[in-house]
């Protein structure tokens, strides 16, 4: 189901930054010491086993797991989600057949795609020097019978919020909510609404999320959300909830279950029915090595993804090719293994990522300037970062004869 389009979003931030600049001359008198002061650092290293044991078991996946469907509504929500459109790579430049007075000929045109047909977009122009921008909700390449222009206050960019659209799929009428943000001949629209609801797994409380990223269909390039008690015990304070693509099928608590997912109208208003089904036949036996791994996203051919919600050391997945997506540990830290051996039938069954994390930094010179480089590395040797900068981020103090002469904090990536 996520990509997280759910792989689109798959590296967070960040470029080396200058740290502190240093006269050459004393180079050779300086001590340089790291202070890690940051709170989530106690959970680095080999301090990170204690926090398995306050996560839960790591007990293998049980051996007969239940075959019993499971379903829920989901209802609709108008924000909570950040889900990219389909993208071919054009410009998605669009010629309408008929289009408002402008107030400049600085005019905008771009498709907001739905699908990969020809005729599967939504037209809009922007009007930058007005602010505004037109839709061309019923589709018609008529600019000018449509609802009026949506206007933002006077900016540089042109950023429209809450921007209305209904389509209509099999018969059902589907509202949707979107941030459209122009940036020069640039334009980026993401899907803010979706649908939402409390569930109960395993019985285990969960809430579960799913956005549409406006094609009517439900695959990789839309997104999910899914949370527990799980995740909220072992969240640092800068843990943040992750969206995901829309996996095929997750293991949680021990079972595989594959997911469907369907609009319904129930009430008047369109909801999602949401069938998890236990998976028992056509699996692969996987053995996992790592510490507070609470969720790997694996990328398998043809855009088929599957989620593992705190892997054991022993678990079954369904036969397939698959290479680590991203990795969460303790779902506040969040990395992206570089390409390597895939898990596969009769091949490598092993899958290492994870903790325990050790904190390194890498020094290097340009002319008088020393540049400090934080790295957080997981046992397979990725760069691990947090959900967020804020205050959070590691301090350094750089020292002379004994006495600090700099300080500061770095940034990540």
């Amino acid at each position: 189901m996520a990509p997280v389009n759910k792989a689109q979003r798959l590296s967070k931030k960040g470029t080396d930054d200058e740290i502190a600049s240093i006269d050459k001359a004393s180079m050779r008198w300086m001590l340089l010491a790291i202070s890690w002061s940051v709170p989530f650092l106690r959970y680095c290293g080999g301090i990170l086993l204690a926090c398995i044991l306050a996560c839960g078991s790591v007990s293998a996946q049980e051996a007969t797991p239940s075959t019993t469907p499971l379903e829920f509504i989901l209802r609709p929500v108008k924000e909570g989600f950040y889900c990219s459109l389909v993208s071919d790579g054009r410009t998605a430049e669009v010629s309408f057949k008929k289009e408002p007075v402008y107030s400049s000929s600085k005019i905008y045109r771009h498709a907001l795609r739905l699908g990969d047909g020809p005729a599967d977009f939504i037209g809009v122009a922007c009007d930058m020097a007005a602010n505004t921008l037109y839709i061309d909700k019923n589709r018609n390449l008529d600019l000018t019978d449509d609802d009026p222009g949506v206007k933002v206050p006077e900016d540089f960019y042109c950023q429209f919020r809450d921007v209305t659209i209904e389509l209509t799929y099999e018969g059902v009428s589907i509202g949707y909510v979107l941030d459209i943000d122009f940036f020069g001949d640039y334009c980026n629209p993401v899907v803010r609404s979706g649908w939402k609801g409390d569930i109960e797994i395993a019985g285990k409380a969960c809430s579960m999320g799913i956005a549409d990223n406006l094609d009517g269909a439900f695959s990789p390039d839309d997104s999910f959300i899914f949370d527990h008690e799980r995740h909220r015990a072992a969240r640092l304070s800068f843990g943040e909830v992750d969206e995901e693509l829309l996996p095929q099928w997750f293991l949680f608590e021990g079972q595989l279950y594959r997911m469907e997912v369907a609009f319904r109208v129930q009430e008047g208003e369109t909801v999602l029915a949401v069938t998890l089904t236990p998976i028992t036949e056509g699996l692969m036996e996987i053995t996992f090595e790592g510490q507070n791994v609470s969720r790997v996203v694996l990328a398998g051919k043809d855009d088929i993804y599957g989620i593992l919600e705190w892997p054991v050391p022993v678990m079954r997945i369904p036969e397939g090719v698959y290479t680590p997506n991203q990795v969460y540990v303790l779902d506040s830290f969040l990395g992206q293994p570089e390409a390597g051996e895939a898990l596969k039938p009769g091949g490598n069954t092993l899958l290492k990522v994870g903790g325990p994390l050790s904190p390194k930094v890498v020094a290097s010179r340009s002319g008088a300037t020393l540049n400090l480089n934080y790295i957080l590395e997981g046992v397979e040797g990725a760069s691990y970062e947090p959900d967020s900068e804020s205050e959070n981020r590691a301090k350094f103090a750089i020292y002379k004869d004994g006495r600090p002469i700099k300080t500061g904090q770095f940034e990540y990536g």
